[in-house]
């Protein structure tokens, strides 16, 4: 209705989706496109497009091996590590 309206056939169409919204975002994009309206790029923002990585599954180490880091972090801030200095961490995580 505001294409119409306004009279914007012309002018370049994005669309932006965050999170979930990044789904939302392609999907938005296909059904416009069916009818008629071809839309000039889509931002996605803060996307994830494999659940696969995010899922830990006796079948994957992936998931795993991308949460180190954040599980890691997370030990030295709240004093559990056995290394005292975040570089250290560092160190001893590039190693695996």
């Amino acid at each position: 209705m505001y294409i119409t309206r306004n009279d914007r056939f012309l002018s370049p169409m994005f669309i932006a989706g965050e999170s979930y919204g990044t789904f939302r975002a392609a999907g938005l994009a296909g059904t416009l496109l069916g009818q008629g309206f071809a839309v000039n790029g889509i931002v996605l923002i803060s996307t994830i497009l494999d659940y696969g990585v995010i899922r830990t599954s006796p079948r994957s180490s992936v998931a795993y091996s991308l949460l180190l880091p954040t599980y890691t972090a997370d030990a030295w801030y709240h004093k559990k590590a056995r290394r005292r200095s975040a570089e250290g961490l560092a160190v001893d995580a590039s190693r695996i």
